[in-house]
């Protein structure tokens, strides 16, 4: 955020009907008549949209205070800043998915409407403060101006997802407005390295419901519902996002030796258009080391859409952003799946190890495959491996990873231990980024 100017320096924006919008949301969330001024703000403190003709002295002050206090990536989320006459000016922080400071909310409120708590007041409702971090997602769209960088801000606008929904539909609005405000919780599992010298990390990381009793459960119903709706890409941008964030703010999981985070992609967000140039906003603005994020594609959704397949990888590539396989197997197109750019790790289909122990035809197609994919430089994992008798023969069937409840359980993202008693090996994907 600039350094703070006068007031009087500042011009207004046109009224354009987004920002009404924005306004109106924001005076419907508040009691009656609890603010005697309103005004919304980009970071440099431009109003494009106030209640008054006129901004006086009080108003002044609190935008200067503003300007003050939300500087920084640390700055607090609100402040109550006292004016004259017995009047407050409450400060509402607005940000982008990464926590930067896009602009802010401006309310004068008298001390007697802060509910008797004065300047210690901290309840607003809910509706309000939704209302204020979509104007923050609003002006980082426009931050990226007008051309197709703008596009990949747009997660809840339909005609950015690209799913051909109707242009006039209440009920996938309704639906989108919840699948952007539940609260979501990342999880992680640990893919565990059982071949000597295999020491990279590699993360497999779920959407979990915030809250729910049974923490490690999926939300299955949401995900289903949201997929037949073709909405599964808000959910993905979500949890992008939110991964994204995370790593940039917990960079001590991956500076001192490399790792990978996997996320499963939906089928919607293959038909997004524009979810590669978001992919490439995150990593960009986050700077993590190339690979670190990778997106799961299952086998036989490549050999379905080879070419659109292709067209992604390379997309997600050039973003920084590797790609996975799931459920791999022995068919005519393996060895071409193998050269996909940024691929970096194929996860062998459960139908070939899941009876490891007993079936020798298994045993055979899970060597070849391993060994494929040791060739073409890729790494391999054995899934849903529940039983750590099974790991010594994976490991001299040529198996890098297995992955399950019998290797690792999956956990919140922040019970990571970043006190690792490993020593990593580079991965061919990230060594000139660590």
């Amino acid at each position: 955020m600039s350094a703070p100017f006068a007031a009087s320096d500042a011009e207004s924006e046109p009224k354009e009907p987004l920002v009404e919008q924005f306004a109106q949301r924001i005076e419907a969330a508040l009691p009656t008549m609890f603010a005697r001024w309103l005004s919304l703000h980009d970071s440099r403190g431009t109003v494009h949209w106030q209640s008054g003709d006129v901004m006086g002295p009080a108003e002044r002050d609190g935008l200067r205070a503003a300007l003050e206090s939300f500087s920084g990536h640390s700055a607090p989320a609100r402040v109550n800043y006292p004016l004259p006459g017995e009047r407050t000016a409450v400060l509402l922080r607005s940000t982008d998915v990464f926590g930067d400071c896009t602009g802010f909310v401006m309310l004068v409120v008298e001390n007697r409407k802060l509910r008797g708590k004065g300047l210690s007041a901290k309840d607003l409702p809910v509706p309000l403060m939704r209302a204020v971090r979509d104007w923050g997602a609003h002006l980082a769209r426009l931050a990226f101006g007008s051309d197709a960088r703008s596009a990949m801000w747009t997660a809840a606008q339909r005609q950015d997802i690209g799913a051909g929904l109707p242009v006039d539909d209440p009920e996938a609005d309704r639906e989108m407005a919840k699948l952007r405000s539940f609260p979501l919780t990342l999880f992680a599992q640990r893919l565990k390295a059982i071949q000597a010298g295999t020491r990279i990390r590699r993360y497999e990381v779920y959407l979990r419901l915030a809250g729910a009793e049974e923490l490690n459960a999926a939300p299955d119903a949401l995900l289903r519902d949201a997929e037949q709706r073709c909405l599964g890409t808000v959910l993905d941008r979500r949890v992008l996002s939110d991964l994204v964030v995370w790593l940039r703010q917990r960079s001590e999981v991956w500076r001192a030796e490399p790792a990978q985070f996997s996320v499963n992609l939906s089928a919607t967000t293959l038909r997004d258009p524009h979810f590669p140039q978001f992919v490439e906003l995150c990593l960009g603005k986050a700077q993590l080391p190339a690979g670190m994020v990778a997106f799961e594609l299952h086998q036989d959704l490549c050999r379905r859409h080879p070419q659109r397949v292709r067209h992604l990888a390379e997309l997600f590539e050039a973003a920084g952003a590797g790609v996975v396989i799931d459920d791999f197997s022995m068919n005519d197109d393996s060895v071409n799946l193998l050269m996909l750019p940024g691929l970096r790790l194929v996860k062998i289909a459960r139908a070939l190890t899941g009876d490891v122990l007993n079936a020798r035809a298994g045993q055979a197609c899970v060597a070849g495959l391993a060994m494929m994919a040791r060739v073409a430089g890729i790494h391999s994992v054995a899934k849903k491996v529940d039983r750590q008798d099974e790991h010594p023969l994976l490991m001299a069937l040529g198996v890098d990873f297995a992955q399950g409840y019998g290797a690792s359980t999956p956990a919140p993202l922040d019970s990571i231990d970043v006190e690792r008693e490993e020593c990593l090996l580079i991965d061919p994907g990230v060594a000139a980024h660590t």
